[in-house]
């Protein structure tokens, strides 16, 4: 974008508005378990500023426990997004009363394939 605005004819060009930004973020975070938060991060080294960031913790996890995660996870050899995953629906529905939409939130997750591709092609 940078680049774009530096060359073309429009300075004030936006390749990506900070509506798709967010939505990036929030797909990163809650979806992919971005704990780290790299959206922001990743957007003030490219552009030299940051955007209105929505600051939305409700029970995230940090850039340290993401790491622990991922080192337990590795020495269970369980894949560590589907641990992710599965905290992150937790994490959505804490409070609720009913329980009955978590399960098969759970078996959805559970369903999808873990094993790598190396592992896929062995068999």
């Amino acid at each position: 974008q940078r680049e774009v605005q530096k060359i073309g004819p429009d300075p004030n060009l936006q390749l990506i508005l900070p509506e798709e930004l967010h939505e990036i973020r929030r797909i990163w975070r809650q979806e992919k378990g971005d704990w780290e938060d790299s959206v922001p991060k990743i957007y003030r080294e490219v552009m030299g500023t940051d955007l209105d960031w929505i600051q939305d913790d409700r029970g995230m996890f940090s850039g340290e426990e993401g790491n622990l995660l991922e080192v337990t996870c590795q020495k269970h050899d369980i894949p560590v997004q589907l641990v992710a995953k599965l905290l992150d629906i937790e994490r959505q529905v804490q409070g609720m009363k009913r329980r009955a939409a978590v399960y098969s939130r759970i078996e959805d997750v559970l369903g999808e394939e873990w094993r790598t591709e190396e592992e896929i092609t062995k068999e």
